[in-house]
């Protein structure tokens, strides 16, 4: 008699089922933790700008931008070289990553700077359901998230 090598079609079957099983349950897992990222990463850069709003207005005593009332709008698809990044980076010494799914907002109010990083698909960031996060400092330094 002659010896077949090679598995049969029920044991191929069985392991894609089990492989299948193991990929449903992950799936869920995996959700989850991108989300922790991106609300990390929203939180990390909201905090970064905010630090750097104070160290621009220690060494300019005024906010960034200059004039009370304007705003500064990055988006997730914004190209690197947008005139609005490159000031910010100038100005702030900072970098914004673009492409990771977050929109900045950064507004003078005169008395105080307002940032505002939010999901640019409109997507879950914190588990109270939120999908931006804002944070205000004013000229004493002092910082507000909510």
């Amino acid at each position: 008699m002659k010896s077949k090598k090679g598995f049969t079609l029920i044991e191929l079957m069985i392991v894609m089922a089990i492989i299948g099983i193991l990929a449903g349950s992950a799936f869920p897992c995996y959700k989850t933790y991108h989300q922790r990222a991106r609300a990390l990463e929203a939180s990390v850069m909201l905090k970064q700008l905010l630090n750097a709003e104070i160290m621009y207005y220690l060494n300019q005593n005024a906010f960034f931008p200059a004039i009370p009332g304007a705003n500064i709008l990055i988006f997730n698809d914004s190209p690197p070289n947008l005139p609005a990044i490159i000031q910010a980076r100038s100005e702030l010494n900072i970098t914004i990553p673009v492409g990771h799914m977050l929109d900045y907002t950064i507004q003078n109010m005169g008395t105080g700077v307002m940032v505002t990083v939010s999901s640019s698909n409109g997507s879950i960031l914190f588990a109270d359901h939120s999908t931006s996060i804002t944070g205000v400092v004013d000229m004493d330094g002092k910082i507000v998230i909510f």
